[in-house]
């Protein structure tokens, strides 16, 4: 009697064991858990944390049941293109997601963070790197989509609305006048209007001078805009260059203390 009941204590604990061993980690990540369309929302390299302007953050990733697929996109908001679609299949075990791709196989190590998508890489140089992504109801874009030629948020007609010199409002009645147009989608050629003062001086009888503003002359420039590092320069003796910039919806042209800032007309 001591013998089958010590033979049926072995099978129950053998049974038990394997039960346990086949049950699945709370580490586990199935594949309904990642599948969707997400942006990129955070970026660090071995630790260093990137900055994500808006061109980088329109970053996609999209995961079904067999297919991965990056798309990256680079640039500044003036000029924003997809460099590289990572596209390929993939597995994934535990928490590792391998994937084989048009640009390699690699692992990431997947997990979450409140309502973030969280990929870890390890480096070649046993470094690590971190991607946070986040869901979105957007449709992934194709390629063939972001290669048609969209218009520029630059292109059209810009009126002058603050010139600072130094950081100190030095704008005047004639410089409200000042207007930049880019003239098509190209937005290699562009044209600017500069309007000096013409003022009369009157002596008065104390013998101090009053100077008014009786006409703005206006001097139209051509310039050149350069996608790549998005700066203008201006065709004249002195090929005078400027910074371009997109700020809040307003158009800034900086150079050497000088910040013109337009908005569109």
């Amino acid at each position: 009697m001591k013998k089958i009941i010590l033979g049926l204590g072995l099978i129950i604990t053998t049974l038990f064991s394997c039960s346990s061993d086949d049950a699945p980690s709370d580490n586990d990540i199935a594949k309904d858990q990642i599948k969707g369309v997400y942006n990129l929302v955070f970026e660090s390299e071995e630790g260093e944390i990137e900055v994500l302007d808006d061109c980088r953050k329109k970053t996609a990733l999209e995961i079904t049941d067999d297919v991965f697929k990056q798309l990256y996109f680079s640039g500044s908001d003036i000029n924003c293109r997809n460099s590289s679609l990572i596209t390929g299949s993939y597995t994934i075990q535990n928490s590792s997601l391998s994937a084989k791709t048009n640009d390699g196989d690699f692992e990431i190590e997947v997990t979450f963070e409140e309502d973030l998508l969280v990929f870890t890489y390890t480096t070649e140089n046993e470094g690590v790197d971190v991607e946070k992504w986040k869901k979105t109801t957007a449709a992934f874009p194709t390629i063939e989509e972001e290669e048609e030629e969209e218009i520029s948020p630059i292109v059209g007609e810009w009126q002058l609305i603050s010139l600072l010199i130094d950081d100190i409002d030095e704008t005047e009645e004639c410089d409200e006048e000042n207007t930049i147009i880019f003239k098509d989608n190209s937005i290699n050629t562009v044209e600017l209007i500069f309007n000096g003062n013409e003022v009369t001086s009157t002596v008065n009888e104390d013998g101090s001078v009053t100077e008014e503003v009786t006409k703005c002359i206006p001097e139209t420039l051509n310039g050149t805009f350069n996608k790549t590092t998005s700066t203008i320069t201006i065709n004249n003796e002195d090929s005078e260059e400027f910074t371009v910039s997109l700020e809040d919806g307003k158009l800034k042209l900086s150079s050497d203390g000088f910040v013109y800032i337009y908005e569109k007309k």
